[in-house]
């Protein structure tokens, strides 16, 4: 169906807003700048800390321009969520999903179900924005590449645009980053809270010194043979060097994830906070559910998250989070991105990887800004291991631009 039959099957003439009622808060004027630019130049990427309020950088864009806009967001979620906000600004947004596939001048779509109607995107819309971008370049969703190019309008949103593949670089191609800021800039100008990196270190035992070793010598041994040690680019190549690689990389994650002095470093940091929330992030699943049992085992209370409990479960655990004695969140990367949770200023960072994405993403859940408040990560890292890096890498990241860094 043509956009021409689509508008008049809405009941929508052409030369009126699409959003004619749309109201917004004041805008902060970073906001605004990040607004002004983007209309500069019709297409681009504007880079903002986690809770410096990159949604309302889209509503803006969408109240200057009227025009149709569809939205594509990575999970149902956070569908639901900017269907939430929009309606609370005005916009009678609809989900086009599943069975919910309901269009209108302002559609919300997954990345899923938006590659299987990119011919539609480009047939009714004008403006397209997409959430959390860095998505955008998976081999899964890179066929949305042509709804960008051909709209008028796009704008890709993130607190990082880094991918482990180096694909962003391409994304950066289509749109260049028209406005950035700094966790630390953000700081100094009261937007996020003041930041803490504390390093924890701790030793490896004997047993789990030996197998690092192991494992680091043959990532070593394979990834100079084959000039790589992207585990993106190993994938790719048929070869037993390349998939001993990467099952040692895993193995070597996981050893790190479970090492046995981080569970006593864990519970050393969590008794002086236990009054107050705190959450904890991990690379596995395996990993946080043992360190729960280990902490059930001492008289704790830990709360999960982790993409392998049903979202009733997830969203359990987060209401159930600072009630009677359930302080200690021990999640996974499936709260790395995109679902707002409740106030909390302490983090721990049990085994972390070291994109640059990733570690933004966690350290943006502490430093949504409220009075007096200073945010806290602490990062526990095994001596002598590629986890020494992780601590400074946060301090540079929170202290330098996209540009500087990708």
């Amino acid at each position: 169906m043509a956009r021409a039959q689509l508008t008049r099957w809405l009941g929508l003439p052409d030369d009126e807003p699409c959003f004619p009622d749309m109201t917004l808060p004041q805008l902060r004027d970073y906001q605004m700048e990040a607004v002004d630019s983007l209309l500069q130049y019709g297409k681009g990427t504007v880079v903002l800390p986690s809770g410096t309020g990159k949604t309302l950088v889209a509503l803006g864009a969408m109240k200057m321009l009227q025009v149709e806009t569809a939205i594509v967001v990575p999970t149902k979620p956070l569908l639901h969520q900017w269907i939430k906000i929009l309606r609370k600004c005005n916009v009678k947004a609809t989900p086009f999903y599943g069975e919910e596939k309901q269009l209108s001048p302002c559609t919300v779509f997954t990345y899923n179900t938006a590659c299987k109607h990119v011919d539609l995107i480009i047939d009714y819309f004008k403006f397209i924005v997409l959430d959390e971008a860095h998505h955008l370049m998976s081999a899964k969703f890179r066929k949305l590449i042509t709804a960008v190019d051909a709209l008028p309008y796009a704008l890709a949103l993130t607190a990082t645009p880094e991918r482990l593949d180096g694909m962003h670089k391409y994304m950066l191609r289509l749109m260049p980053i028209v406005y950035e800021m700094t966790i630390y800039e953000a700081e100094k100008r009261g937007f996020t809270s003041p930041l803490e990196v504390v390093p924890v270190p701790v030793r490896l035992t004997r047993e789990e010194a030996y197998k690092y070793v192991e494992y680091t010598d043959t990532i070593i041994t394979a990834t100079r043979k084959l000039r790589t040690a992207n585990p993106a680019e190993l994938s790719r190549i048929d070869d037993p060097l390349a998939k001993a690689a990467l099952r040692a990389m895993q193995l070597r994650k996981m050893l790190l994830s479970e090492a046995e002095n981080k569970i006593q470093a864990v519970i050393d940091i969590y008794e002086r906070h236990k009054d107050e929330k705190v959450i904890l992030f991990s690379e596995s699943i395996d990993s946080i559910v043992t360190l729960s049992a280990e902490l059930k085992a001492r008289g704790y209370k830990p709360l999960l998250y982790h993409s392998m409990m049903n979202p009733q479960e997830r969203r359990r655990s987060l209401d159930k989070w600072g009630i009677d004695g359930r302080n200690l969140l021990l999640a996974c990367r499936c709260l790395d991105e995109g679902i707002d949770v409740p106030e909390v200023r302490i983090g721990i960072i049990l085994c972390t990887g070291k994109t640059s994405r990733q570690l933004i993403q966690r350290v943006g859940r502490l430093i949504r800004p409220r009075p007096g408040k200073t945010a806290r990560v602490y990062v526990i890292y095994a001596e002598g291991t590629i986890e020494e890096e992780i601590a400074p890498l946060i301090r540079r990241l929170t202290n330098s631009t996209i540009t500087e860094w990708l």
